[in-house]
């Protein structure tokens, strides 16, 4: 059952790339295997957004479809450079931290790097406690945009910059290259 009445669930094709749950990962284990084949796999990563619903799409089987998928690339290509998952949230253009672990049964299955994302920006005491609890690196999308020092702001505990939402996914300087630097 969907998380949400209204939602269209993504990929109903009916040929080999739709339908069961193997069908519907063929396409991407199909990239990873090229991709892997063509520069190696330590030089490849991959990131999935399992549960989101941006722009009204959805999974019926969300952790059995991404569990699968999981499981087929830490079976077939275990020294992937890394994996990269986005924690589901109920509004993406919140900047509330997700309060659930929806990525729980996926760093079960992957053994090499995991990367978390999804509202760390606002919550960076839950970055470092999350990272440490589940041996994962955490990314910083929105902080990163505003703090172009963040790594020596998150190390010193020194405030962030604010980010300016509605300079985001614009053409223009301000917002990406105007946020100044810590000074003490």
């Amino acid at each position: 059952m969907l998380s949400k009445p209204g939602l269209m669930v993504s990929n109903k094709r009916t040929d080999e790339y739709g339908g069961s749950i193997e069908n519907r990962a063929r396409f991407s284990l199909e990239i990873v295997d090229a991709i892997t084949e063509a520069i190696g796999a330590d030089r490849t990563a991959i990131r999935f957004s399992p549960g989101g619903n941006f722009q009204d799409m959805a999974d019926e089987t969300v952790v059995d479809t991404w569990s699968y998928l999981t499981s087929q690339l830490q079976n077939n290509h275990p020294d992937l450079a890394y994996v990269h998952f986005i924690e589901t949230r109920s509004d993406i253009w919140s900047d509330e931290f997700a309060k659930s672990d929806s990525l729980a049964p996926y760093r079960q299955i992957w053994k090499g790097p995991f990367i978390a994302s999804s509202g760390y920006s606002t919550a960076i005491e839950k970055a470092f406690e999350y990272s440490e609890k589940n041996n994962a690196l955490i990314a910083f999308g929105r902080s990163f945009i505003a703090n172009p020092d963040l790594p020596e702001r998150l190390r010193n505990g020194w405030p962030l910059n604010a980010y300016d939402r509605p300079t985001f996914y614009t053409n223009e300087p301000k917002g990406y290259t105007d946020y100044p630097f810590y000074k003490a």
